[in-house]
């Protein structure tokens, strides 16, 4: 299956996670002010992170330092600090931490925070499993009016098992989130559907392209009712060691190395995308340095003619316009086949546009 097959590609940010109750960037911002807060220790009254694992993974970052002895653990304590305290007027965690891309105490910190408070977000968000659940699986029923179970119907529509890896393989997902709902989601569903083992619906998955621009907190093992999964990432919504934590954080990326093409999938991302049949963006920001990561700086020298389906549900008519505009300047989509709705949901587009976005 080659770039120029992908009969659907779907573009998803953080709005799209929303509707399971993972945080938007602005809660995210706002929740890592409170993890990151310092508070002073001891009879010298040092200040230490408030947050007992990150604290406890900052100390085992510093003690694996060759030049520890040397000096101080209170300037990542420091770091801690300056971003609780810059949260507020920061547009974003990853904003910040990209304006300080030079401070490597700052970038640790922020990506530890993003790590705890994302798995946080998992294990309390309706994508969750009920471990008193004799099935162990998700509540489906909960999640009927989400946009996943419209995806999931739009994959399986008119699909016997043996036909899903072709259509699987007519699809890549390219998501800007750091959680695992999508992959998580899909795992269960296929168990669900097709009466089929965690095994068989692992093989499933491996038919469907999931970009990751920035990272993620990790693949999902195989067994999803275990605590802790192989490899140093923790289950979806699963709780994480200290060295988990570290191995979890090193796996995320900021803009810069999102973007830089030695050292992510950013040259396929834009093969694929600009190739795609059809483009969905579902609770998507439309953030220039985004856009920029997906189709390039420099507009293409022919014209798009794939439709694009987007949700920009909440912002002013007044908005929508100059969001479809940019859109047609970067990435050389033809306004009269871009479609942006700011009256629709991530699921409510999946419903409007069901015929149109059938995958074929």
């Amino acid at each position: 299956m080659t770039d120029s097959n992908y009969s659907l590609v779907m573009v998803v940010g953080a709005g799209a996670s929303q509707e399971v109750d993972l945080p938007t960037g602005y809660e995210l911002k706002k929740q890592i002010a409170e993890t990151l807060k310092t508070q002073p220790e001891g009879i010298h009254q040092q200040y230490i992170c408030k947050n007992q694992l990150i604290e406890e993974a900052l100390r085992q970052i510093f003690r694996k330092q060759a030049d520890h002895q040397q000096r101080n653990i209170n300037s990542y304590h420091s770091a801690c600090q300056k971003i609780s305290d810059a949260m507020p007027l920061a547009a974003s965690i990853d904003n910040f931490i990209d304006a300080h891309r030079e401070d490597t105490e700052i970038t640790t910190c922020g990506k530890l925070a993003i790590a705890h408070c994302i798995l946080h977000a998992e294990s309390k968000s309706k994508m969750r499993v009920n471990n008193q659940n004799a099935n162990n699986t998700i509540n489906f029923q909960g999640l009927d009016k989400t946009w996943y179970s419209s995806f999931f119907r739009l994959i399986v529509e008119g699909c016997q098992l043996k036909d899903i890896p072709e259509r699987l393989s007519k699809i890549a997902i390219i998501t800007f989130n750091y959680d695992r709902c999508i992959e998580h989601y899909l795992h269960h569903s296929f168990q669900n559907y097709y009466h089929i083992q965690p095994a068989h619906a692992t093989e499933l998955l491996a038919d469907l392209k999931i970009y990751h621009p920035y990272g993620y907190l990790g693949p999902l093992p195989l067994e999803i009712s275990s605590a802790i999964n192989f490899g140093g990432s923790a289950t979806f919504g699963g709780s994480a060691t200290n060295h988990q934590l570290i191995s979890i954080a090193q796996g995320l990326k900021t803009f810069t190395e999102g973007t830089n093409e030695e050292h992510s999938d950013i040259i396929e991302i834009r093969s694929t995308i600009r190739s795609a049949k059809r483009v969905v963006f579902l609770g998507f920001a439309f953030a220039e340095q985004n856009l920029e990561l997906l189709y390039g700086s420099n507009k293409p020298a022919t014209a798009l003619s794939s439709p694009v389906y987007a949700t920009a549900h909440g912002l002013s008519d007044s908005d929508t316009q100059v969001i479809k505009k940019d859109l047609h300047d970067i990435s050389g989509h033809q306004p009269p086949n871009i479609h942006i709705r700011n009256d629709l949901t991530c699921a409510g587009l999946l419903r409007e546009y069901g015929r149109s976005l059938k995958i074929r």
